[in-house]
This record gives structure tokens, C-alpha cells and sequence, in this order.
């Protein structure tokens, strides 16, 4: 996590308070979740796919945020296009490490279409991380990466439909000069 200065930076997450500073997030199937808190005017953006959804993006954005002044109470997150859990399915090493960290987790999981296999809820499960790192708004657009072939690109669909191409969506949050 960083807070870009001058010319562009990279990673998971990124926050800032500096006005007119455009943040991006570049996603396929993963989760773009942009972050405001308005009284404290900072602005943020997150990638969660599901490992750094379980490994803690999401609640280290929301400390970010609160260590450049704002109130977590305050952050509004909305969770922008994402895969949706019917074309999410996932082997049972994805499940376990889930489990192993929250037994809570199994409520992300239903199951697969084939053995040995879990279909997961990222959208639910990026919202439950919010919610833990004390984000009290939430916003879920509710559009699937996979299901809208003529709104988004999906890695997942491109590669069940034997597409070599590649594409992602970018999701941008940033905060004009008052």
C-alpha cells in the first residue's frame, strides 16, 4: 500500500488525500472496490481477488485510509463488476484456506458443478471484509464480469470459451479540488 506522489505507482491498494489525483484499479474477474471518506477527503481503491480478499486487502485499505486521518465509520466502499458466485467455482485448496482462517467463511461456498469442487461468493465475501474492518457503507453494483459478455471482459469466460485474448476493466476514484 502507498500513497503516490508524483508519476504513477503500483500495487493492490492505493490512497490518497491529494486532490485531482487520479486512482485506478485494473480488474477482469476480481473485485475493484473504490473507497471515499468526505470528511477527511481521501480517496482510495483496492484489487480483491480472492487472495488478498483473504489476506487482508481490504481491511489495510481501510487502515490506510484511517492513518491519513479519516474514520473507518465514515469510508463509503462500493464494490464495482465482479465475477458472480454460479462462475466462481474454486478447488478444495481454495476452500480449506478459507476455513482454516474463519470457519465462518463456509457461508461464501456452495457447492460446485463437479467434485471436490466450492462455487464462491467474492462480492459477499469482499462485503463481509468491509464490514469487519468497520466500513459501515457498502455498495454493491451487482454486475457480473462473467454473466454481461457484452459489458465486461472476463478471464474466466474468455478462457471456458477458448479466447486467447486478454482484457481487463479499470475503475477510477478520484477527488476534485473543492
Amino acid at each position: 500500500m502507498v500513497e503516490p506522489e508524483q508519476g504513477a505507482r503500483e500495487g493492490d491498494a492505493l490512497v490518497t488525500n491529494k486532490p485531482n489525483l487520479v486512482l485506478g484499479v485494473q480488474t477482469a474477474d476480481c473485485a475493484p472496490v473504490l473507497f471515499y471518506e468526505k470528511k477527511a477527503r481521501i480517496v482510495g481503491v483496492a484489487h480483491a481477488g480472492w487472495k488478498g480478499a483473504l489476506k487482508g486487502i481490504l481491511q489495510n485499505t481501510a487502515h490506510a485510509i484511517e492513518s491519513l486521518g479519516g474514520v473507518k465509520e465514515q469510508i463509503v466502499a462500493v464494490i464495482g463488476p465482479c465475477i458472480d458466485q454460479k462462475s466462481y467455482e474454486m478447488g478444495a485448496e481454495v476452500f480449506d484456506a478459507f476455513i482454516q482462517k474463519d470457519p465462518q467463511s463456509r457461508v461464501f461456498f456452495s457447492d460446485g458443478k463437479t467434485p471436490e469442487k466450492f462455487l464462491f461468493d467474492l462480492p459477499g465475501y469482499v462485503a463481509f471484509c468491509l464490514k469487519q474492518a468497520g466500513v459501515l457503507t457498502i455498495e454493491d453494483v451487482g454486475l457480473s464480469t462473467y454473466a454481461h459478455e457484452n459489458m465486461f471482459f472476463s478471464c474466466r469466460r474468455a478462457f471456458h470459451q477458448g479466447h486467447p485474448g486478454f482484457g481487463n476493466q479499470l475503475s477510477l476514484i478520484f477527488m476534485k479540488t473543492e
